[in-house]
Protein backbone atom coordinates (compact mmCIF):
# COMPACT_ATOMS: atom_id res chain seq x y z
CA UNK A 1 0.00 0.00 0.00
CA UNK A 2 1.42 3.30 -1.00
CA UNK A 3 1.01 5.02 2.12
CA UNK A 4 3.33 3.53 3.94
CA UNK A 5 6.02 4.88 1.86
CA UNK A 6 4.96 8.54 2.96
CA UNK A 7 6.82 9.96 6.19
CA UNK A 8 6.43 11.86 8.71
CA UNK A 9 8.12 14.46 10.36
CA UNK A 10 6.87 12.91 14.04
CA UNK A 11 6.36 9.45 14.50
CA UNK A 12 2.29 8.77 14.80
CA UNK A 13 1.31 7.08 17.94
CA UNK A 14 -2.47 6.18 17.57
CA UNK A 15 -4.05 10.19 16.99
CA UNK A 16 -3.66 9.84 12.99
CA UNK A 17 -6.05 9.66 10.34
CA UNK A 18 -3.84 7.98 8.12
CA UNK A 19 -3.72 4.91 10.82
CA UNK A 20 -6.64 2.55 9.49
CA UNK A 21 -8.18 -0.01 11.85
CA UNK A 22 -9.50 -3.11 10.71
CA UNK A 23 -10.73 -6.70 9.50
CA UNK A 24 -11.88 -8.73 7.57
CA UNK A 25 -10.62 -9.21 3.96
CA UNK A 26 -11.93 -9.29 0.53
CA UNK A 27 -12.50 -12.99 -0.46
CA UNK A 28 -12.17 -12.10 -4.11
CA UNK A 29 -8.81 -9.91 -3.65
CA UNK A 30 -5.36 -11.18 -3.74
CA UNK A 31 -4.62 -11.87 -0.12
CA UNK A 32 -5.60 -15.45 -0.81
CA UNK A 33 -2.00 -15.40 -2.51
CA UNK A 34 0.76 -17.55 -1.16
CA UNK A 35 3.81 -15.55 -3.15
CA UNK A 36 4.22 -12.12 -3.74
CA UNK A 37 7.04 -11.23 -6.23
CA UNK A 38 7.02 -7.78 -4.59
CA UNK A 39 7.13 -6.98 -1.08
CA UNK A 40 3.48 -4.97 -0.77
CA UNK A 41 3.74 -2.88 2.44
CA UNK A 42 -0.09 -2.90 4.13
CA UNK A 43 -1.49 -0.55 6.98
CA UNK A 44 -1.46 -1.64 10.03
CA UNK A 45 -3.27 0.19 12.26
CA UNK A 46 -2.56 1.97 16.02
CA UNK A 47 -5.68 1.81 17.23
CA UNK A 48 -5.50 2.55 20.97
CA UNK A 49 -8.26 2.98 22.96
CA UNK A 50 -7.41 4.98 25.22
CA UNK A 51 -5.90 7.68 23.29
CA UNK A 52 -9.12 9.90 23.31
CA UNK A 53 -11.27 9.54 25.96
CA UNK A 54 -14.03 11.25 24.13
CA UNK A 55 -13.84 8.46 21.37
CA UNK A 56 -15.14 5.68 24.07
CA UNK A 57 -17.43 7.52 26.01
CA UNK A 58 -19.17 4.32 27.08
CA UNK A 59 -16.45 2.02 27.45
CA UNK A 60 -14.79 1.26 31.08
CA UNK A 61 -12.02 -0.88 31.14
CA UNK A 62 -11.90 -0.63 35.13
CA UNK A 63 -9.93 1.01 37.85
CA UNK A 64 -7.47 0.03 40.45
CA UNK A 65 -10.38 0.30 42.91
CA UNK A 66 -12.60 -2.48 40.61
CA UNK A 67 -13.85 -5.19 42.56
CA UNK A 68 -15.15 -7.66 40.08
CA UNK A 69 -17.03 -10.45 40.99
CA UNK A 70 -15.14 -13.11 39.59
CA UNK A 71 -11.12 -12.66 39.08
CA UNK A 72 -8.47 -14.76 37.43
CA UNK A 73 -6.15 -14.74 39.76
CA UNK A 74 -2.20 -16.59 39.50
CA UNK A 75 0.60 -16.99 41.99
CA UNK A 76 2.13 -13.57 42.79
CA UNK A 77 5.02 -12.98 45.50
CA UNK A 78 6.51 -9.90 46.89
CA UNK A 79 8.69 -7.65 45.12
CA UNK A 80 10.44 -4.89 45.69
CA UNK A 81 8.78 -1.43 45.41
CA UNK A 82 10.92 0.28 42.68
CA UNK A 83 13.00 -1.71 39.70
CA UNK A 84 16.26 -0.31 38.21
CA UNK A 85 16.07 -0.27 34.52
CA UNK A 86 19.28 -0.05 31.64
CA UNK A 87 22.00 -1.24 34.06
CA UNK A 88 20.58 0.85 37.11
CA UNK A 89 20.26 3.86 34.78
CA UNK A 90 16.71 4.90 36.19
CA UNK A 91 14.63 3.82 39.30
CA UNK A 92 10.84 3.56 38.51
CA UNK A 93 8.02 2.37 40.61
CA UNK A 94 7.26 -1.30 39.88
CA UNK A 95 3.37 -1.75 38.93
CA UNK A 96 0.84 -4.27 39.30
CA UNK A 97 -0.10 -6.74 37.30
CA UNK A 98 -3.46 -5.90 36.13
CA UNK A 99 -6.52 -8.37 36.81
CA UNK A 100 -7.50 -10.41 33.50
CA UNK A 101 -11.03 -9.39 33.83
CA UNK A 102 -10.41 -5.81 35.00
CA UNK A 103 -9.66 -5.02 31.67
CA UNK A 104 -12.70 -6.67 29.32
CA UNK A 105 -13.97 -3.50 27.56
CA UNK A 106 -17.76 -3.33 28.67
CA UNK A 107 -18.98 -1.69 25.21
CA UNK A 108 -17.01 -2.61 22.53
CA UNK A 109 -16.80 -0.01 19.85
CA UNK A 110 -14.69 1.28 17.44
CA UNK A 111 -15.21 5.15 16.81
CA UNK A 112 -15.89 6.45 13.32
CA UNK A 113 -12.93 8.58 13.34
CA UNK A 114 -10.66 5.38 13.78
CA UNK A 115 -12.50 3.50 10.79
CA UNK A 116 -10.44 2.80 7.77
CA UNK A 117 -10.57 0.58 4.82
CA UNK A 118 -8.05 -2.64 5.99
CA UNK A 119 -7.09 -2.67 1.79
CA UNK A 120 -6.73 0.95 0.82
CA UNK A 121 -6.55 3.28 3.80
CA UNK A 122 -9.54 4.85 2.87
CA UNK A 123 -12.09 6.07 5.64
CA UNK A 124 -15.60 4.11 5.78
CA UNK A 125 -18.52 3.65 7.92
CA UNK A 126 -17.94 7.27 8.50
CA UNK A 127 -22.05 9.31 9.29
CA UNK A 128 -23.22 11.77 6.76
CA UNK A 129 -25.90 14.24 7.06
CA UNK A 130 -28.43 11.49 5.54
CA UNK A 131 -27.02 8.42 7.28
CA UNK A 132 -25.18 6.99 10.17
CA UNK A 133 -21.91 5.38 9.86
CA UNK A 134 -22.36 1.64 9.16
CA UNK A 135 -19.99 -1.00 11.32
CA UNK A 136 -19.70 -3.31 8.71
CA UNK A 137 -20.61 -3.21 4.43
CA UNK A 138 -17.87 -2.88 1.84
CA UNK A 139 -15.13 0.04 1.23
CA UNK A 140 -16.85 2.75 -1.53
CA UNK A 141 -13.37 3.07 -2.82
CA UNK A 142 -11.86 -0.69 -3.24
CA UNK A 143 -14.71 -2.77 -2.44
CA UNK A 144 -13.31 -4.80 0.09
CA UNK A 145 -15.58 -5.94 2.92
CA UNK A 146 -15.20 -4.43 6.61
CA UNK A 147 -16.50 -5.02 9.74
CA UNK A 148 -15.73 -3.32 13.42
CA UNK A 149 -17.73 -5.83 15.04
CA UNK A 150 -16.67 -8.43 17.40
CA UNK A 151 -16.61 -11.74 15.64
CA UNK A 152 -16.62 -13.41 18.83
CA UNK A 153 -19.04 -12.91 21.61
CA UNK A 154 -18.62 -13.47 25.77
CA UNK A 155 -19.52 -17.44 25.90
CA UNK A 156 -18.56 -18.80 22.60
CA UNK A 157 -16.47 -21.71 22.99
CA UNK A 158 -13.48 -22.11 20.40
CA UNK A 159 -11.48 -24.93 19.38
CA UNK A 160 -13.81 -26.87 22.44
CA UNK A 161 -11.31 -25.20 24.39
CA UNK A 162 -11.07 -21.49 24.89
CA UNK A 163 -14.27 -19.89 26.45
CA UNK A 164 -14.14 -16.34 24.79
CA UNK A 165 -14.80 -13.78 28.13
CA UNK A 166 -15.11 -10.43 26.01
CA UNK A 167 -12.72 -7.98 24.12
CA UNK A 168 -10.06 -6.15 25.52
CA UNK A 169 -8.71 -4.20 22.37
CA UNK A 170 -8.90 -3.68 18.52
CA UNK A 171 -5.67 -3.75 16.29
CA UNK A 172 -4.92 -4.45 12.96
CA UNK A 173 -6.58 -7.38 12.21
CA UNK A 174 -9.73 -6.94 14.02
CA UNK A 175 -10.47 -7.60 17.72
CA UNK A 176 -8.29 -9.13 20.71
CA UNK A 177 -10.17 -11.02 23.19
CA UNK A 178 -9.50 -12.22 26.39
CA UNK A 179 -10.66 -16.04 26.99
CA UNK A 180 -9.97 -18.76 29.37
CA UNK A 181 -8.22 -22.28 28.54
CA UNK A 182 -10.41 -24.69 30.15
CA UNK A 183 -7.94 -27.34 29.28
CA UNK A 184 -5.06 -25.96 31.13
CA UNK A 185 -6.41 -24.96 34.79
CA UNK A 186 -8.68 -22.07 33.32
CA UNK A 187 -5.35 -20.11 32.52
CA UNK A 188 -6.14 -16.40 30.66
CA UNK A 189 -5.11 -16.19 27.04
CA UNK A 190 -5.56 -13.69 24.55
CA UNK A 191 -7.27 -14.69 21.05
CA UNK A 192 -6.16 -12.68 18.25
CA UNK A 193 -7.08 -13.19 14.45
CA UNK A 194 -4.52 -13.58 11.75
CA UNK A 195 -5.95 -12.57 8.63
CA UNK A 196 -8.18 -9.86 7.46
CA UNK A 197 -10.39 -12.43 4.87
CA UNK A 198 -12.55 -14.91 5.57
CA UNK A 199 -11.46 -17.27 2.83
CA UNK A 200 -10.82 -20.18 3.81
CA UNK A 201 -7.63 -20.26 1.45
CA UNK A 202 -6.19 -17.21 2.95
CA UNK A 203 -7.03 -18.51 6.52
CA UNK A 204 -5.34 -21.93 5.46
CA UNK A 205 -2.34 -19.98 3.84
CA UNK A 206 -1.74 -17.36 6.79
CA UNK A 207 -2.11 -20.81 9.50
CA UNK A 208 1.21 -22.53 8.08
CA UNK A 209 2.86 -19.13 7.00
CA UNK A 210 2.60 -18.29 11.24
CA UNK A 211 3.45 -21.25 12.43
CA UNK A 212 6.67 -20.43 13.05
CA UNK A 213 5.77 -18.13 15.84
CA UNK A 214 5.63 -20.74 18.31
CA UNK A 215 9.28 -21.40 18.17
CA UNK A 216 9.83 -17.91 19.25
CA UNK A 217 10.84 -18.73 23.22
CA UNK A 218 11.97 -15.47 25.25
CA UNK A 219 10.67 -14.34 28.40
CA UNK A 220 10.44 -10.88 26.78
CA UNK A 221 8.45 -11.46 24.07
CA UNK A 222 4.64 -12.67 24.06
CA UNK A 223 4.72 -16.36 24.24
CA UNK A 224 2.25 -18.39 21.50
CA UNK A 225 0.17 -21.38 22.76
CA UNK A 226 -1.70 -22.49 19.89
CA UNK A 227 -3.56 -21.76 16.55
CA UNK A 228 -7.03 -22.69 16.04
CA UNK A 229 -9.72 -22.30 13.49
CA UNK A 230 -13.45 -20.84 14.45
CA UNK A 231 -16.51 -20.30 12.31
CA UNK A 232 -18.06 -17.09 12.86
CA UNK A 233 -21.40 -16.10 13.21
CA UNK A 234 -21.52 -15.73 9.51
CA UNK A 235 -19.95 -18.68 8.63
CA UNK A 236 -16.65 -17.55 7.41
CA UNK A 237 -13.70 -19.36 8.94
CA UNK A 238 -11.72 -17.57 11.34
CA UNK A 239 -7.84 -18.19 12.12
CA UNK A 240 -6.99 -17.43 15.38
CA UNK A 241 -3.60 -16.89 17.59
CA UNK A 242 -3.76 -18.21 21.73
CA UNK A 243 -1.31 -16.22 23.50
CA UNK A 244 -0.09 -15.76 26.70
CA UNK A 245 -2.26 -12.53 28.21
CA UNK A 246 0.24 -10.34 29.58
CA UNK A 247 -2.08 -8.11 32.76
CA UNK A 248 1.05 -5.08 32.21
CA UNK A 249 0.37 -1.69 30.53
CA UNK A 250 1.88 -0.21 27.52
CA UNK A 251 4.54 2.28 27.43
CA UNK A 252 2.32 4.94 25.26
CA UNK A 253 1.23 7.60 28.25
CA UNK A 254 -1.70 9.21 28.05
CA UNK A 255 -2.12 11.94 24.81
CA UNK A 256 0.60 14.72 24.72
CA UNK A 257 2.37 12.93 27.70
CA UNK A 258 6.14 12.37 27.16
CA UNK A 259 9.01 10.32 28.82
CA UNK A 260 11.79 11.85 30.36
CA UNK A 261 14.85 11.07 27.79
CA UNK A 262 16.98 8.79 30.34
CA UNK A 263 13.76 6.93 31.47
CA UNK A 264 13.14 6.14 27.30
CA UNK A 265 16.52 4.90 26.67
CA UNK A 266 16.14 2.84 29.78
CA UNK A 267 12.96 1.13 28.67
CA UNK A 268 14.42 0.43 25.18
CA UNK A 269 17.61 -0.79 26.50
CA UNK A 270 15.45 -3.22 28.39
CA UNK A 271 13.49 -4.34 25.44
CA UNK A 272 16.88 -4.60 23.15
CA UNK A 273 17.56 -7.73 23.93
CA UNK A 274 14.40 -9.78 22.94
CA UNK A 275 14.66 -7.67 19.20
CA UNK A 276 18.03 -9.66 19.10
CA UNK A 277 17.43 -12.88 20.01
CA UNK A 278 14.50 -12.50 17.35
CA UNK A 279 17.43 -11.61 14.69
CA UNK A 280 19.63 -14.64 15.88
CA UNK A 281 16.99 -16.57 14.32
CA UNK A 282 16.42 -15.32 11.41
CA UNK A 283 13.43 -12.99 12.16
CA UNK A 284 12.27 -9.09 12.50
CA UNK A 285 9.66 -7.82 14.62
CA UNK A 286 8.69 -5.08 11.61
CA UNK A 287 6.44 -3.17 14.21
CA UNK A 288 7.81 -1.58 17.34
CA UNK A 289 5.72 1.21 19.37
CA UNK A 290 5.59 2.19 22.35
CA UNK A 291 1.89 0.82 22.24
CA UNK A 292 3.59 -3.13 21.76
CA UNK A 293 5.91 -2.86 24.51
CA UNK A 294 4.57 -3.93 27.84
CA UNK A 295 5.19 -3.05 31.17
CA UNK A 296 4.49 -5.51 33.40
CA UNK A 297 5.40 -5.99 37.61
CA UNK A 298 8.67 -8.01 36.75
CA UNK A 299 9.79 -6.84 33.01
CA UNK A 300 9.45 -5.37 29.74
CA UNK A 301 7.55 -7.71 26.92
CA UNK A 302 6.94 -7.21 23.51
CA UNK A 303 3.55 -8.01 22.70
CA UNK A 304 1.39 -8.09 19.37
CA UNK A 305 3.48 -10.94 16.82
CA UNK A 306 1.77 -9.97 14.29
CA UNK A 307 4.41 -8.33 12.10
CA UNK A 308 7.07 -10.55 12.80
CA UNK A 309 8.57 -11.89 9.58
CA UNK A 310 11.50 -13.86 8.43
CA UNK A 311 14.77 -11.23 7.49
CA UNK A 312 14.42 -10.25 3.70
CA UNK A 313 11.18 -12.26 3.31
CA UNK A 314 8.83 -10.54 0.40
CA UNK A 315 5.32 -10.54 0.45
CA UNK A 316 2.60 -8.72 3.35
CA UNK A 317 3.89 -6.46 5.28
CA UNK A 318 2.49 -4.84 8.47
CA UNK A 319 3.44 -1.78 10.31
CA UNK A 320 2.46 1.42 11.62
CA UNK A 321 2.88 4.71 9.82
CA UNK A 322 5.84 6.73 11.11
CA UNK A 323 7.38 4.28 12.76
CA UNK A 324 8.52 1.95 9.41
CA UNK A 325 11.71 2.35 7.52
CA UNK A 326 11.13 4.06 4.30
CA UNK A 327 12.90 1.69 2.24
CA UNK A 328 11.41 -1.74 3.80
CA UNK A 329 8.91 -1.95 0.24
CA UNK A 330 12.74 -1.83 -1.44
CA UNK A 331 14.74 -3.97 0.54
CA UNK A 332 11.71 -6.15 2.39
CA UNK A 333 12.29 -6.85 6.42
CA UNK A 334 15.69 -6.28 7.57
CA UNK A 335 17.78 -5.97 10.72
CA UNK A 336 18.62 -2.38 9.86
CA UNK A 337 14.35 -1.30 9.32
CA UNK A 338 13.87 -2.86 12.73
CA UNK A 339 16.62 -0.51 14.78
CA UNK A 340 15.05 2.34 12.47
CA UNK A 341 11.93 1.26 14.29
CA UNK A 342 13.65 1.10 18.13
CA UNK A 343 14.86 4.83 16.86
CA UNK A 344 11.01 5.87 15.96
CA UNK A 345 9.84 4.86 19.39
CA UNK A 346 12.18 6.61 21.21
CA UNK A 347 10.98 10.08 19.63
CA UNK A 348 7.94 9.24 20.19
CA UNK A 349 8.86 8.71 23.54
CA UNK A 350 10.21 11.92 24.05
CA UNK A 351 9.74 14.24 21.77
CA UNK A 352 6.78 16.79 21.08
Amino acid sequence: MSELEKRTDEPETGSEEVGPGTQPADTASGATSARIEATQALFRPDFDDDDDDDDFPHISLGTIDTEPQDRMTVATRVLPPVRQLGGGLVEIPRMRDIDPLEALMTNPVVPESKRFCWNCGKPVGRSSRDAKGASEGWCPACGSPYSFLPQLNPGDIVAGQYEVKGCIAHGGLGWVYLAVDHNVNDRPVVLKGLVHSGDAEAQAIAMAERQFLAEVVHPQIVQIFNFVEHVDQHGNPIGLIVMEYVGGQPLKHGKGEKLPVAEAVAYLLEILPALSYLHSIGLVYNDLKPENIMRTEEQLKLIDLGAVSRINSFGYLYGTPGFQAPEIVRTGPTIATDIYTVGRTLAALTLN
